[in-house]
């Protein structure tokens, strides 16, 4: 889910693979109206690229920091954000 691509093949190939399952999930989310309309597969994507550099940012001594930054992610992604 590299937004820009990848200089390795094996990731180039793995995105080819999900993205399409992405977008399914994404189209589907727009038409429960549980996701903002402007949220697209390649937003989801940068989203999953700034997590990898939290895990790695994240202090030994706060291995899920992560989650707390998955959770205000999500949140600005739903419509209703009150979940």
């Amino acid at each position: 889910m590299c937004p820009a691509g990848s200089v390795f093949e094996s990731v180039r190939e793995c995105k080819a693979q999900i993205n399409p399952y992405l977008e399914q999930v994404i189209e589907l989310a727009h038409a429960q109206g549980t996701l903002r309309s402007d949220c697209t597969a390649r937003d989801i994507a940068y989203l999953q690229v700034a997590l990898v550099g939290i895990m790695d940012a994240s202090p030994d001594d706060a291995p899920d920091l992560y989650r707390r930054h998955l959770a205000l992610f999500l949140d600005g992604v739903r419509t209703d954000r009150s979940q």
